[in-house]
């Protein structure tokens, strides 16, 4: 039987009450605790083999015990492991992704260390520029703030919102109207008081 994700339904079948009952006779209808007889619950051990369970992950318990156990270890539940079991596929897929991404960039070397020399030359690109390069380039649609937050590492900048002071303008030679700019990190790092991160949307 594979992994239930209704997990009160997979409590109610057939199959379950056949192994709760296997439980309960081998630990004689008791609980392994406090040798209670009344209101006994079979306790999971670990939910990795859901549906298909060793015997030994799981432990005949009171409702009393049941109850103090997950009350004192909120980690083990059904729904906490359903949870990591999610985000480690999502996980999986953000590293898979992440790798296809920075492959995707080597592949266009060109445009991105001219965008990288632009930003040495002149300190800073504005972001309308950068995001025409950018949404050109996505053309296999990666997800696009992973996919411009790689490409910031990339070129070595940071991106910065309109809120920057007027020191940061004079003393560095930035554009004296208010816009969004790529800034070199460097010049981020040294004068970092001065400037406010750009939160990015969609392209």
């Amino acid at each position: 039987m594979s992994i239930k994700t209704d997990y009160n339904k997979y409590l109610k079948s057939d199959y379950w009450k056949e192994v709760k009952e296997k439980i309960h006779k081998r630990d004689d209808y008791k609980c392994r605790l406090c040798n209670s007889d009344e209101d006994l619950h079979v306790h999971h051990r670990s939910y990795e083999f859901l549906g298909n369970e060793n015997l030994d992950d799981l432990i005949t318990l009171c409702r009393s015990c049941h109850y103090i156990f997950h009350k004192k270890n909120p980690q083990h539940n059904y729904s906490t492991y359903i949870k990591n079991k999610e985000w480690e596929i999502i996980k999986k897929q953000e590293e898979k992704e992440f790798i296809d991404i920075w492959f995707y960039i080597s592949n266009n070397r060109e445009i991105f260390n001219d965008l990288k020399t632009r930003l040495i030359n002149y300190k800073y690109i504005k972001c309308s520029d950068f995001h025409k390069i950018i949404k050109k380039l996505n053309k296999p649609k990666f997800d696009n703030i992973l996919f411009i937050n790689i490409c910031l590492e990339y070129i070595n900048g940071i991106g910065i919102s309109s809120y920057y002071n007027k020191n940061a303008k004079d003393i560095l030679d930035l554009p004296k109207r208010s816009c969004d700019i790529i800034l070199d990190r460097d010049i981020y790092d040294k004068y970092e008081q001065w400037f406010n991160r750009f939160h990015y949307g969609k392209l």
